[in-house]
């Protein structure tokens, strides 16, 4: 297996920069730029992997190299399968030492057209929100030992990122701060053994729900389902373990191994999928639930308290995953072929927990937490009601994670 190394890489910004988010914001920029959920700037993964494909496909040309190596660290077109072991990944790029509100990260540039009679040209006005000048961003990218030199070379060859370079904006140094090996240390379990285990959102995931996508929008779950983490487990396993792989094909793919649903974490807490069976009338004012007498009075709806909860003591916590979402509008050849769709997806900088369990064979835990990339702290919603106060529930955690009990006693 190929040694793996991090490098952490830190971009400054040399003159104003544009890095745009790909759509409008109507009644205000014609070009956005990417921000995060607190408004502040950021580089996506996706964009610096571009620039850097490009900057190693001429470093590759001026130096006589193998322009074969390009896929083998960026990938293919049309390529499908699994991760080859050179494959080059990428971090979200976030602005260093912030200021104290957004809005002092930004300029606003009015931009027009000249005719050729150098008079201003109709309907050509745009605005666009840039980013000032000096801001410092880092980042993480995850590469093959042996292409240490070759990505450092390539890094220091990208002078521009973002948009109207031609204007003058987006020019840009990168440097290589340091260089980190991976450490994938193997983590042997024992027969029967239940594994817990994190995840991190170290950028926005979409776990697509198919129930409530439409043909212009893509809506996610508010969790990791068990079937994902056994894929990705599983293809991370076939690639860097393909022998011990094959010896125990059979036994990862069968019912043998059970990977459960990752939901958000609670701190210090044991985290369960909503417990049904509160109501509610339209302004929140009457709260009533079926496990105090089993009924609740007519004319009430279905609380809305969260996805997922905790018990403590004879309170329990309610809270949602964090969800974000952005609209896009999809151009064809003609005017009339413009189509808006929108896709919402989890929020990054969150944490999951789930569990691997009934395991009979010893499995490389580090494997998965590697080829996952996924956790996160959720914000919370703890819920006071005064009717909690009077009863009480009479089931384990343990309990709680097999069933909802049918009945709770009245204190």
């Amino acid at each position: 297996m190929n040694r793996r190394i991090t490098l952490h890489v830190q971009m400054r910004l040399l003159s104003d920069t544009i890095l745009g988010a790909g759509y409008s914001i109507p009644g205000g920029e014609d070009i956005a730029v990417c921000k995060d959920q607190n408004g502040y700037p950021y580089l996506k993964g996706s964009t610096l992997k571009g620039l850097l494909r490009e900057s190693i496909e001429n470093w590759l040309v001026w130096t006589g190299g193998c322009e074969a190596d390009i896929d083998a660290l960026m990938g293919a077109s049309g390529w499908v399968g699994l991760t080859d072991s050179r494959r080059v990944q990428f971090s979200e790029f976030q602005m260093q030492n912030p200021p104290a509100t957004p809005e002092e990260c930004y300029e606003t540039r009015t931009f027009t057209s000249l005719t050729d009679a150098g008079t201003v040209e109709s309907g050509t006005l745009r605005m666009a929100a840039c980013i000032r000048r000096n801001a410092i961003f880092a980042g993480e990218i995850d590469c093959a030992g042996e292409d240490e030199a070759l990505m450092k070379n390539a890094l220091a060859s990208i002078k521009w990122v973002g948009t109207m370079r031609s204007r003058g904006f987006g020019r840009v140094q990168f440097a290589v701060e340091r260089s980190t090996e991976r450490n994938d240390a193997v983590w042997e379990t024992g027969t029967g053994t239940c594994i817990r285990y994190l995840l991190h959102t170290d950028s926005p995931v979409m776990m697509t729900d198919l129930n409530r996508s439409k043909d212009n929008s893509y809506e996610t779950r508010e969790y990791i389902p068990g079937s994902a983490i056994r894929g990705l487990v599983v293809g991370k396993l076939a690639k860097e373990k393909p022998d011990w792989f094959a010896e125990h094909r059979t036994e990862l793919l069968s019912d043998a191994i059970r990977f459960l649903d990752a939901i958000p974490a609670a701190e210090k807490k044991a985290a369960l999928p909503a417990i049904k069976g509160f109501y509610e009338n339209k302004d929140e004012s009457v709260f009533e639930t079926v496990m105090k007498d089993g009924s609740f009075s007519p004319g009430l709806k279905r609380a809305k308290l969260g996805g997922f909860c905790a018990i403590e003591g004879d309170t329990l916590e309610f809270w949602r995953t964090a969800t974000d979402g952005v609209t896009r509008i999809l151009r064809g050849k003609g005017e009339a072929e413009k189509t808006m769709f929108q896709t919402r997806y989890i929020s990054k900088g969150q944490t999951f927990e789930g569990y691997m369990k009934d395991m009979f064979i010893s499995v490389c835990l580090a494997f998965c937490v590697s080829a996952i990339a996924i956790l996160f702290p959720a914000a919370y919603r703890r819920v006071t009601r005064p009717e909690w106060t009077s009863w009480t529930f009479h089931a384990r955690y343990s309990d709680m994670c097999q069933r909802i009990p049918a009945h709770t006693g009245q204190e």
